[in-house]
């Protein structure tokens, strides 16, 4: 009898280590989660996600708040996190020029946990010293790749595990701070928050990614054929909304594309048809004075006398000595005018054939 209770109870020590032992299962929540690209809706909306104050989103992600002083700006979700474990990754970039950062998510820098209930005003003139159950410090600021944050409350321990930012590998988290008996509600919504000071950074949340954690023993509740007959009615809702965005973007992308070819080869055109014109401006240019020194030309070969030379100077006579006694001969070095009437022919030739060139 004592061999049989001995071999019971150590059964029950197997099934209960085994038990601890479990890691707990994770169901993914969309409605409490965002990710890019093709995050932002035409309206300007994030599905199931609502931001405030200086916050703008865009494709890839959410900013929170801009490198400006005194701005402040939030995140927070439609939807309550209905559980009482749950995990979140969260891929955050914090960027500046300054070497410390702006509020919110900056502790110079540090990264802490605060429980709150709604009642506590948060202490920024120690930065939360005094508040806080655990923290890190951490340089989260300017890093080549974003850093991720992994926060998860299971079983009242809240661990919150980081990456720093200098590699893209996505299992690389070093912990940060571990606290255990911290009593959390089991619903509430998600949200993130930053601000900024008389320093300033951008604040950008790329990421965020909510799972419900449930303990790996108890049975899966069974759904009815009705609510899960709505969950795929509202999951194709989405999905047809989410292609027929993709579509429209689509479309306004390719005919952004068609159309920037058009002006690429438009602006061509165009240039090519200034180079032509300038050319042909220098051309005319040049062809004027051509034309203005031949009609000067012409004018003053019309308006010389036969007999005189071009320039209106009197040609030297030349004296020769015959050897045989007939005396002199004045041989007068003159243009004759069939000369005079050739040259001009010849001008007003090439002036008649520059003008048509023009």
């Amino acid at each position: 009898m004592s061999t049989s209770l001995f071999q019971l109870s150590l059964l029950f020590l197997c099934l209960a280590i085994h038990a601890l032992g479990q890691a707990p299962k994770k169901r993914f929540e969309y409605k409490l989660s965002f990710k890019g690209p093709h995050l932002v809706q035409r309206d300007n909306t994030v599905p199931f996600w609502e931001y405030f104050g200086d916050a703008l989103a865009g494709d890839e992600g959410i900013r929170i708040t801009p490198s400006l002083r005194s701005k402040k700006g939030s995140v927070w979700s439609k939807n309550k996190l209905e559980g009482s474990g749950w995990m979140i990754e969260a891929g955050l970039r914090v960027t500046g020029r300054g070497r410390i950062g702006a509020d919110g998510m900056h502790n110079n820098p540090y990264i802490m946990g605060v429980v709150n209930n709604g009642q506590v005003s948060y202490d920024h003139q120690s930065d939360g010293s005094n508040q806080h159950i655990g923290g890190c410090l951490r340089d989260f600021r300017n890093k080549p790749y974003p850093v991720r944050v992994l926060i998860e409350y299971y079983n009242q321990m809240l661990t919150v595990r980081v990456n720093n930012g200098l590699t893209n590998n996505a299992n690389e988290y070093e912990i940060c701070f571990s606290a255990s008996n911290v009593v959390l509600p089991s619903s509430g919504y998600i949200g993130i928050s930053a601000a900024t000071g008389g320093l300033a950074d951008d604040h950008d949340a790329l990421y965020l990614l909510t799972h419900t954690l449930l303990d790996p023993t108890a049975h899966t509740a069974q759904i009815s054929d009705a609510e899960r007959a709505k969950f795929d009615q509202e999951f194709k809702q989405y999905q047809d909304e989410l292609d027929k965005a993709k579509q429209q973007i689509n479309v306004v992308f390719a005919t952004y594309q068609f159309q920037g070819q058009n002006e690429k080869e438009l602006r061509q055109i165009f240039d090519g048809q200034n180079v032509i014109h300038q050319e042909l401006r220098d051309m005319g240019r040049k062809v004027d004075e051509l034309m203005g020194r031949q009609e000067m030309v012409i004018s003053r070969l019309n308006s010389l006398p036969a007999g005189q030379q071009l320039g209106g100077q009197q040609q030297p006579q030349v004296a020769a000595q015959v050897p045989q006694g007939g005396g002199q001969i004045n041989l007068q070095g003159t243009i004759q005018r069939h000369e005079v009437d050739r040259v001009i022919n010849n001008q007003n030739s090439l002036l008649q054939q520059l003008g048509e060139l023009k």
